[in-house]
């Protein structure tokens, strides 16, 4: 089965959803893994704003995304792949499918500066897309 994949400017066309309108933008950091393994496993461990100062520097996967929302809650990442590793690149995108162990909770600080009521990004697999510059992840309101 072929699909067709278009990226429009604030547009995302795929196979199992209408156009969506983005409407809410947001720069972050996120590290790959689950919390209560310490960053190990499958998901979303921690999202942080962009250039935020830190004690620590990150030694976790991890890579610079722009978040978007729209009207429904659907989050969708734009991950920069220049800023992935490839060890990164090989564990969580070597399919078409996005690993969630555990729920994440969005931290308060993006859920106030995008306006979301929905608090979590549910356990499960999503739908991930793979460009030559950008890594997508297509999380739906459940």
């Amino acid at each position: 089965m072929s699909v067709n994949h278009n990226i429009l400017t604030k547009n995302i066309i795929h196979p199992y959803s209408p156009v969506l309108r983005y409407c809410k933008k947001y720069h972050a950091e996120v590290v790959f893994g689950v919390t209560s393994k310490k960053c190990a496993g499958h998901g979303i461990c921690q999202l942080f704003p962009l250039n935020t100062p830190r004690e620590k520097e990150i030694f976790c996967h991890h890579g610079i995304t722009t978040i978007y929302t729209d009207e429904l809650q659907n989050i969708l990442f734009v991950l920069k792949r220049s800023t992935l590793t490839n060890n990164t690149l090989t564990r969580f995108f070597n399919s078409n499918e996005f690993l969630v162990e555990e729920d994440f909770f969005i931290p308060a600080h993006m859920r106030i500066r995008m306006n979301l009521q929905r608090y979590k990004i549910a356990e499960g697999i999503y739908m991930t897309f793979s460009f030559s510059d950008q890594q997508l992840i297509f999380f739906p309101n459940k």
